[in-house]
């Protein structure tokens, strides 16, 4: 499969690869057709066509059964086919992975989804978009094959049964697995029956033809078949998407099952919802590294437990004279996690060895014992495994991570309990020998579920909720100084700046990415306020060696500009003292070449003096505006700038546009520079203004305004920006590109355990807790 980022700067097509394509077309309906793919994908294989009447997918095992994928017409928002028709075979699941990239969607659809079909052996092409976010996906295919065209006449039918497919479902899977045979009678007077022979034993269901579960029941003639499991077996994968199922056959046993799904195109709103301005992407190197960190900081956390603390609320609650001591503890060996669903994953802590005395404290039992010792036992667990399903979702009342506790298992391979200092009270425990120890492990194996449960529930979550979601735009560890003047007098207010990386949608999980979707605003103190929103995101599914993609929306940089105009950060004055290197072209009196002085004498302005000395005020119109286009980063600017002199006052306004283009470049991995070079600073004269300067005198004070803003870029790009360096986290081998309409960088990074506290989630005090 090619994965290739687009280019286009919305979700509708290239306008030249939409005209020549042999088809195109877009649905709502995407999560609807990965289900019904993904329901009939027992074979890797399957064969597209587009047709007239609409999209068909086709699966066959080897010529015994067909099963068939119709997407009618009126599911498409549009269809355009050229000729009768196209056929083409494809992985079927690599068109399911795709389907699936934006699988928590919001919608109740999922994404909006584009194919395009350029040509025979070209690869098919899906567009998906989603709340801003565009991945643009291509698929190889291949020459289509010969399939079997089965002869399925209505006017050979003999029997035909529509019924609700859930207890067909579930006469389906009372049937052992084993079974070689599944029988199908249907008696036309009676109804239709399910039977099977398996290992342990016959299984048979019936359907009355005037139960509910039927909705109709035609049969002219009564029917016995007998078919092979193995090929059964695919068509109850089905069942649970189907709203009716039909069930026909004809005159030679040739068996159709038919489900009828129904999807309405109602999507949900969200009114909160909106397009990222940031996207992550932990790609499998960086979820292997997780994995592996994770289990190093969960064998740190662990040695700080008070463990025979805890070990008296979670096995003891209810047995107040018993004492619990820790007497060894293996720390786990391993911690894993695997996904589940775009929003949940399965967590996995195994191989923990643990040995816990249990003693009574008042020595009520030491009449059982020859020293006069209390009774107490040992129980022994080896490899302690809990299985803990979690899902991820975000916060209603703020844009953190949630997590909610599913299922949990605690297992272990053995558990023994030994009673010591105690003879009879030994021979007692012994006596019930292993229901005692069942006894004691269901117990200790479901408290450990619950008291798991409890803490991320409760405690952790707490903590989740405190998390910040903003940060500062430069901290103060960063290395930023300039001698330059002009920087220096803007350099707090960008020091205000902060980056809100809330969540605006779930989090996106898949077994070889971790994707997440930030807002991206930069505003002062993070008080928010921008009045424009992102534009879509356009990513790639492009891997590279790098463990974290971030992809940076223009509207990022866009929010920081609009701060930044709002108080005032490009505004300037221009004079002797804030530009010196440009002292003589600001006064009336200069040796060589042109200067400010000559400029104003040839416009007409009288009694110029020789000491008289200018300023330049220049303000910003509006917000400037960075655009992400061919590689590069377009700055367009729109000042205002007034010629004032000591002596005479403002003369003359002007309306200027200036544009530039800045390459970024990654230093030593951690450090981003960035080169603005300005091409253009267009100035005209403001009708307002009291003289008039020709075009040789505004390319002049044109000149001026470029020299004084490319002074000023530099003086900022020469500093750079470095990576964030928190306290647990560290960034590095960095590279950054333009791709489409955001700015993608690819990293490497680092934690320890020091990051919890870092983010504000403080186990010493979860800890503490009650909760175990």
């Amino acid at each position: 499969m090619a994965h290739n980022c687009a280019m286009e700067t919305s979700s509708s097509f290239n306008a030249d690869y939409n005209n020549s394509a042999l088809f195109r077309g877009d649905t709502d309906f995407t999560r609807a057709i990965h289900s019904m793919i993904k329901a009939v994908m027992f074979r890797d294989t399957g064969t597209v066509f587009f047709t007239e009447n609409g999209m068909k997918i086709t699966v066959e095992d080897y010529q015994y059964v067909q099963a068939n994928v119709f997407v009618q017409r009126a599911m498409f928002n549009d269809y355009v086919l050229v000729g009768s028709g196209i056929d083409f075979r494809i992985k079927l699941p690599m068109l399911c992975e795709c389907l699936n990239f934006l699988g928590s969607s919001t919608s109740s659809n999922g994404p909006r989804l584009e194919l395009s079909y350029m040509r025979d052996g070209a690869p098919l092409r899906l567009i998906l978009e989603e709340c801003g976010v565009v991945t643009d996906c291509r698929i190889k295919t291949l020459r289509p094959e010969d399939y079997v065209e089965f002869d399925f006449s209505t006017d050979k039918i003999i029997c035909k049964v529509i019924m609700k497919p859930d207890f067909l479902r579930d006469a389906f899977l009372d049937v052992d697995s084993s079974s070689e045979y599944l029988e199908l009678k249907i008696d036309a007077g009676k109804g239709f029956t399910i039977a099977a022979t398996g290992p342990t034993g016959d299984v048979k269901t019936e359907f009355p033809r005037n139960s509910d579960v039927i909705e109709i029941f035609s049969c002219s003639e009564s029917q016995h078949r007998k078919f092979r499991m193995s090929l059964l077996k695919p068509a109850v994968k089905a069942l649970q998407l189907a709203n009716k199922v039909s069930i026909r056959l004809d005159n030679k046993g040739f068996l159709s099952i038919q489900y009828m799904i129904d999807f309405n195109g109602e999507t949900i709103k969200n009114d909160e919802q909106k397009n990222p301005g940031i996207v992550m992407r932990i790609n499998r190197l960086g979820i292997d590294y997780v994995k592996r960190q994770a289990l190093d900081i969960f064998r740190s956390q662990m040695a700080l437990i008070d463990w025979n603390a805890a070990l008296k609320s979670m096995m003891l609650v209810k047995l107040p004279l018993i004492d619990a001591r820790l007497i060894h503890l293996s720390p786990a060996s391993k911690f894993d996690f695997s996904v589940l669903s775009p929003s949940s994953l399965r967590l996995a802590v195994t191989n923990m060895d643990m040995a816990v005395q249990l003693s009574e404290r008042w020595n009520l039992l030491s009449l059982l014992t020859p020293n006069d010792q209390g009774a107490s036992v040992v129980c022994y667990v080896k490899s302690l495994q809990v299985l803990l399903d979690v899902e991820l979702y975000r916060a209603r009342n703020g844009k953190g991570i949630q997590l909610k506790t599913g299922n949990c298992v605690a297992t272990s391979e053995s558990f023994r309990v030994n009673a010591v200092h105690a003879y009879s009270f030994e021979k007692i425990v012994n006596s019930i020998g292993n229901a005692f120890n069942k006894l004691i492990q269901d117990t200790v194996q479901r408290r450990i579920c619950t008291q798991v449960k409890h803490l991320i529930d409760g405690p952790f979550n707490e903590q989740l909720m405190k998390m910040a979601n903003k940060v500062n735009l430069i901290i103060p560890e960063m290395d930023v100084q300039s001698n330059g003047s002009l920087w220096n007098s803007k350099r707090s207010l960008i020091e205000g700046m902060m980056l809100d990386y809330g969540l605006v949608r779930e989090p996106y999980l898949h077994q070889n990415a971790i994707i997440t979707m930030h807002s991206g605003e930069i505003s002062w103190q993070g008080n928010g306020g921008t009045p424009f929103s992102p534009n879509q995101i356009i990513t790639s599914l492009e891997m590279n060696d790098r463990m974290l993609n971030v992809f940076i929306s223009e509207y990022v940089i866009n929010s920081l500009l609009y701060a930044l105009w709002k108080k005032g950060a490009f505004d300037a004055t221009v004079n002797k003292n804030t530009v010196p290197h440009l002292s003589q072209l600001m006064s009336s009196n200069c040796y060589l070449g042109m200067c400010l002085g000559d400029v104003v004498s040839s416009a007409g302005v009288p009694d110029v003096s020789e000491d008289e000395e200018f300023e330049i005020f220049i303000t910003a119109e509006k917000p400037p505006e960075m655009l992400f286009q061919d590689g590069l980063a377009k700055f367009i600017s729109y000042n205002k700038a007034t010629l004032h002199s000591d002596k005479h006052g403002p003369l003359f306004h002007f309306t200027g546009t200036t544009v530039g283009y800045m390459r970024l470049q990654v230093l030593d991995g951690s450090s981003i520079f960035g080169k603005l070079n300005i091409t253009k600073v267009q100035i005209s004269n403001h009708p307002n203004s009291i003289y008039k300067l020709g075009n040789m005198e505004l390319d002049f004070v044109s000149s001026i305004t470029q020299t004084v803003l490319q002074q000023l870029s530099d003086e900022v790009s020469s500093n750079g920006l470095n990576l964030p360096k928190q306290n647990g986290l560290s960034l590095g081998r960095a590279q950054i590109n333009v791709v489409g309409n955001s700015l993608k960088v690819d990293l490497d990074f680092q934690f320890d355990q020091h990051i919890l506290e870092e983010f504000g989630i403080k186990l010493p005090e979860i800890r503490t807790a009650d909760v175990f």
